[in-house]
């Protein structure tokens, strides 16, 4: 026999909620839409007490573990979120995989892709728009002192475009991307450590020596 009263405080144990709509003590599923079981007022309540917990969607409850289905933290809204985001428009933000938060800033080896559900990532996206890491953000276009290396699988701003013991890229100072083959009327130097397009090539300073010069054919500087 079930009794029927009216209570200060729904029971916990019975992981019922006080329904502000209905009146009535309910599961955490029959909160009302954006209302979450909070454990410390016994209430369905639009926000969550306390500074660590988040309301969580799949659960409808407040809580303080991982977000479900792999959602982030959102500190603005103290709501779990799929994709980091902001009412504030002079605020975005980002889903950090590591601690599971929305950030501003993307930190360590992370990069700031807008393009990948605004999150924090390893390498930068290709698609729809071409992306490379620079300062924990992916850009379009890399500095005035950095190159695009599309050859590298790291999808970063280099200072230094990539090459190996059979493959060198160059950097191209008109688009600021790393080359293969530079374009007509520029030579591929590495002469300086560093692979570049350049427009001439370097002349030895030891007058004893011969220079490098520009192979028309190949567009390399070659001895």
């Amino acid at each position: 026999m079930y009794e029927r009263l009216c209570v200060i405080n729904c029971s916990l144990t019975n992981n019922l909620y006080g329904n502000p709509q209905t009146g009535f003590c309910v599961v955490p599923t029959d909160c009302p839409t954006n209302y979450y079981a909070d454990p410390l007022t016994y209430q369905c309540t639009r926000n969550c007490s306390g500074d660590l917990y988040f309301g969580d969607n799949s659960t409808k409850k407040c809580i303080t573990g991982n977000c479900s289905n792999n959602g982030f933290k959102d500190n603005q809204t103290k709501i779990c979120l799929k994709t980091c985001t902001s009412n504030d428009s002079t605020i975005i933000e980002y889903g950090d995989p590591v601690t599971r938060y929305c950030v501003a800033n993307c930190y360590g080896a992370y990069y700031a892709d807008n393009q990948y559900n605004m999150e924090c990532v390893l390498i930068c996206s290709a698609t729809p728009a071409s992306t490379f890491g620079l300062n924990n953000v992916c850009v379009r276009n890399c500095s005035a002192t950095t190159w695009a290396d599309i050859f590298n699988p790291s999808r970063t701003c280099t200072t230094s475009c990539y090459g190996n013991s059979t493959f060198q890229s160059y950097g191209l100072n008109d688009t600021r991307v790393c080359v293969s083959i530079c374009p007509d009327y520029q030579f591929a130097d590495i002469s300086s450590g560093v692979g570049l397009c350049n427009f001439g090539c370097p002349v030895n300073p030891n007058s004893s020596l011969t220079g490098l010069f520009g192979n028309i054919v190949n567009n390399k500087c070659q001895t």
